[in-house]
């Protein structure tokens, strides 16, 4: 019993993380579908030596999501992509995927925005050992900086690893959509099943009228009682009188 309990879980544990793992890859085919600002931001090139980015972090070839590429960041370092023509109040979204190698100790991994054209940003994002998503959308202010700073800080005990950096022009979500509401039945039609009359369409269903008594029934009942009673007098008067000579 406890083998085939513990199968049960193995199978259901494996299809919600391919749940898990078909989400996420749906995110990023939508985030890689969009124009995005920033060169190389998948690591797909092989190289991240640009000047375009900065930080301490290291390539590592297959390790992101199905085997792409993806950067290893050392705890308290970040791996960090300039901007240097950002427009000015602009509405944008950031977005970043990455895991955390170790749980234990440290604060989650964070989303760091400098000179955008107000105060630092700092969005901290979540630790799963897992890949995932962490975004933040900003309107940019009237004073941009000439270089942008986009980074995926870590503040972790351990390393993590990031596998994609977008930038792009902020999407207002689609309003969800609802079924429309049913029709109304048209004000002349007939509810199903209605029987008609001679009053025409939709008049009440005519139904045999109950049966009448039999005549005489009554009447028959009372006689029967009437008989009854009679006999039950005289039975009584005959047993007195015998009871009265006899004495």
């Amino acid at each position: 019993m406890f083998k085939k309990k513990a199968i049960i879980f193995a199978a259901l544990f494996m299809l919600s993380a391919a749940t898990v793992t078909a989400a996420l890859e749906d995110e990023l085919a939508a985030d890689k579908s969009k124009d995005s600002f920033i060169a190389n931001g998948d690591f797909s090139e092989g190289s991240v030596s640009s000047s375009d980015f900065r930080g301490a972090f290291k390539l590592r070839e297959g390790e992101g999501i199905n085997g792409s590429n993806a950067v290893e960041v050392e705890q308290g370092a970040a791996v960090c992509y300039i901007m240097k023509d950002l427009q000015p109040n602009t509405a944008y979204t950031f977005a970043a995927y990455f895991k955390t190698l170790e749980l234990e100790g440290g604060d989650p991994p964070c989303i760091v925005i400098k000179g955008w054209g107000g105060d630092d940003i700092y969005s901290p994002a979540f630790k799963d050992l897992d890949y995932m998503r962490a975004e933040h959308s900003f309107m940019s202010g009237g004073e941009v900086k000439r270089e942008v700073e986009f980074h995926v800080w870590n503040v972790t005990s351990g390393p993590i690893m990031v596998d994609s950096m977008f930038l792009y022009l902020y999407e207002a979500p689609a309003p969800a959509q609802t079924d429309p509401p049913a029709e109304p039945p048209a004000d002349n039609a007939a509810p199903e099943n209605a029987q008609e009359s001679a009053g025409g369409e939709g008049a009440p269903a005519q139904t045999d009228p109950p049966a009448e008594p039999e005549p005489g029934g009554n009447t028959a009942l009372i006689v029967v009682v009437i008989i009854a009673a009679a006999v039950f007098v005289t039975v009584f008067a005959v047993i007195a009188v015998r009871k009265k000579k006899s004495k």
